[in-house]
């Protein structure tokens, strides 16, 4: 979902926005196909490493907004990455007793 989102916020920002947001993006992913990532889905450890560099995108494209003046379309598009990625980081950290989101939750 975190992918999605912020597929969402890149396909409404304007120009230099998007080219901001996609300048701190660290992750392999251009984020231009809606296709499933290429992963081994059945190793917990690429799932984990997976939504990590999701959720490390998704806070780098959210601070490239933040204080921003931002138009209805970009911001409701921000506050939909922000919510899901807070989601998916908690059902993260009940799946997986090891995630960088429990020990941020926690610690």
């Amino acid at each position: 979902m975190i992918r999605s989102a912020i597929r969402s916020l890149l396909k409404v920002a304007g120009r230099k926005l998007r080219k901001s947001s996609k300048a701190v993006i660290t992750s392999s992913d251009d984020y231009a196909s809606s296709s499933k990532p290429q992963i081994d889905w059945g190793r917990s450890q690429a799932r984990e490493a997976l939504i990590d560099s999701r959720a490390k995108d998704a806070y780098a494209c959210l601070g490239v907004l933040h204080g921003k003046r931002l138009d209805a379309a970009v911001t409701k598009a921000a506050e939909l990455l922000a919510k899901v990625t807070g989601q998916d980081l908690t059902e993260a950290t009940t799946a997986c007793s090891a995630s960088p989101a429990r020990s941020q939750k926690t610690g």
